[in-house]
């Protein structure tokens, strides 16, 4: 070999150890970079005319392991969507409170019972009336808080499903950008490594958000897919919509979130041109599994069930809070509002305060299906002077009755002269003696109407019931949970209904009103509280005939078990990601001893070619000395 081949040769030596050397620098220096993987300059010997002519770099190479990134990926999606499903099952449980505590809804039911049975031992006493009137307003407060705060959250992972999206359409956008300078650095023939590096975590970040598939392109690209097929990245990012509702209601119809194309999309909102033109991801609708009151309305079920083909990540957990697990939770606060409304109005409408009250107004608006409900029996109306005996007493028999303006007509000419009844400017029946010291007493009798209500259940009332014109507790609104207690009972706790009108159907007809001392009403209130109910299947209970402090424990027991069950997952699925997480790190981390050595023998090469410069100038120079 000639001394100018053996020079070439040490000087490539020399080139090469020193690309390695700053490689494996940058390697220590990235040692605790998250997301860093460790790099190796790859060299060749060079060959010409097929004798070694030294060695030269070829590229710089990652350590990774494709596949377990891919695991790493697909179980940060898992994981994603684990960690948001607890974190907001967590505060919903919260809202129960502690076992024991004032929040706790069977304890408040005991509370209630205690106050209904001390009002029917003492039903003369006006601290009982008091009582069972603030257990009641402390159980109506609590429903309602608790399906305020089943809204709450809902708005809260719309709005968060709003924010996600505007981080997912972000990454997306830098990952684009990236994969066009790997793939432009690819063409020129210069190194990658560190912008793979960046894209790694991109697309790691974007799959805890998002559940994504990968496929290589040419020239270092990457595509990006959801796990059903749809485009985030090829030539470049897609762009995900989504409008977060400005209100979040039991009724709220969400709208759709689908992917455009960049040039679908206004620049200046970021909102798409034609929102039909966009790839359906989630469509719109008020729920994603409707129950019986939705399937049961005039609105096609498709245009109100949310289906999504969001599989993983954060936003499925989100939508699966906000569409499913929240709406299940609210169903059941609805079915436990509803049958304590119902029970205890039923048992109200039997009874009567004493005296009782000089004017009736039903609190049922809606008639419409009164006239073509299944109607029988009779109940009986009494007018009961000031000094409890009675003035006139009447039946109406239901069956008899064309419609509620029939019913009202009828009962304002048995009246004649002491009152009159009709159908109010507010749909309700409206029934007023002429003198206000007098008072109208009601025995529902056998009277019985049987609706089918929107959840399809069908219930029996009595007249008085139906029409609710002694009430005990009415709706603040459509929602059964905004339960209250009837204005003027709130005022004055003595129209709260403790006797019974005894009826002798005779002939003659007769009707009786208990005295101060009849108990007999406040003990249907304290009965119906602890009687069983039917509930129909609501968010995952079934339809069974149970108390209503039973029910309220299923829901807060079914709670704590989802609670409890989803922060296992969470636990479970986060311990998996970490340790796909370690192993990747093991494959593609830096490892300070592997480097350290490596820097040896690099030095060591270093060295050594640096010797051979040496010796072959020294021998140029004895050979030009011998020349002289």
């Amino acid at each position: 070999m000639s001394l100018s081949a053996t020079l070439a040769n040490a000087l490539s030596g020399l080139q090469v150890a020193q690309q390695a050397l700053s490689v494996t620098a940058n390697n220590v220096a990235n040692a605790n970079t998250p997301g860093y993987s460790r790099k190796v300059l790859e060299q060749e010997a060079v060959v010409v005319g097929n004798r070694g002519a030294g060695a030269r770099a070829s590229e710089i190479s990652r350590i990774t392991d494709e596949y377990l990134l891919a695991e790493v990926r697909r179980q940060a999606s898992v994981a994603g969507r684990s960690d948001i499903v607890a974190q907001y099952q967590e505060r919903l449980q919260a809202a129960f409170g502690s076992p024991g505590d004032s929040r706790d809804l069977a304890i408040q039911i005991g509370e209630l019972q205690t106050a209904l049975d001390a009002r029917a031992l003492n039903p003369e006493t006006a601290a009982t009336a008091t009582a069972v009137l603030a257990a009641i307003d402390q159980l109506a407060g609590t429903l309602s808080g608790l399906a305020d705060q089943g809204q709450r959250l809902r708005a809260e992972a719309d709005q968060e499903i709003g924010r996600t999206v505007t981080r997912i359409n972000d990454e997306l956008q830098a990952i684009a950008e990236v994969n066009g300078a790997i793939q432009q650095l690819e063409r020129a023939g210069q190194d990658t490594a560190e912008l793979l590096d960046r894209r790694d975590g991109l697309v790691r970040s974007l799959a805890e958000k998002i559940d994504v598939r990968t496929y290589a392109q040419g020239h270092g690209g990457l595509a990006i897919t959801t796990a059903g097929g749809e485009v985030l990245v090829d030539q470049g990012a897609r762009v995900l919509a989504y409008a977060p509702a400005s209100v979040v209601g039991a009724a709220t119809v969400f709208g759709a979130l689908a992917i455009f194309r960049a040039d679908q999309v206004d620049a200046a909102s970021g909102q798409p041109l034609d929102p039909g033109a966009g790839i359906e991801l989630v469509s719109g609708g008020v729920r994603a599994s409707l129950n019986a009151e939705l399937q049961n309305d005039a609105t096609a079920d498709a245009d109100q069930r949310i289906t999504s083909r969001v599989t993983g990540g954060a936003l499925a957990g989100l939508l699966e809070i906000r569409d499913s697990i929240l709406p299940a939770f609210d169903d059941q606060i609805q079915e436990l509002a509803g049958a304590l409304s119902h029970s205890l109005n039923a048992a109200h409408n039997g009874a009567s305060a004493v005296p009782p009250p000089a004017a009736l107004s039903g609190t049922r608006t809606d008639l419409a299906g009164f006239a073509g409900a299944t109607r029988s029996g009779s109940a009986t109306f009494a007018v009961i002077d000031a000094d409890g005996s009675t003035l006139q007493a009447f039946q109406i028999d239901l069956a008899a009755v064309a419609d509620e303006s029939d019913l009202a007509t009828q009962i304002d000419a048995a009246l004649g002269a002491l009152g009159s009844a009709a159908v109010g400017a507010g749909g309700n029946l409206e029934i007023t003696l002429a003198d206000p010291t007098q008072g109208l007493a009601i025995a529902e009798g056998d009277s019985a109407i049987t609706i089918t209500d929107a959840a399809g259940r069908a219930r029996d009332y009595g007249l008085s019931h139906y029409f609710g014109l002694n009430d005990l507790m009415v709706e603040d609104s459509p929602r059964a949970s905004d339960l209250a207690v009837r204005a003027d009972i709130a005022a004055d706790p003595g129209r709260l209904a403790t006797a019974r009108l005894d009826v002798d159907d005779g002939p003659p007809l007769a009707a009786t009103l208990g005295g101060a001392g009849d108990q007999r009403g406040a003990q249907a209130l304290a009965d119906a509280l602890a009687a069983a109910q039917p509930v129909i299947a609501r968010g995952g209970l079934p339809a069974k005939t149970v108390t209503l402090a039973t029910y309220a424990g299923d829901i807060i027991a079914r709670s704590a078990v989802l609670a409890a069950g989803a922060e296992q997952s969470a636990l479970r699925e986060r311990a998996l990601a970490d340790e796909l997480e370690f192993r990747a790190a093991a494959v593609s981390g830096v490892n300070l001893d592997e480097e350290m050595a490596r820097l040896v023998q690099l030095q060591q090469a270093y060295s050594t070619a640096a010797r051979l410069v040496a010796v072959s100038e020294e021998l140029f120079d004895e050979l030009l000395g011998a020349v002289r």
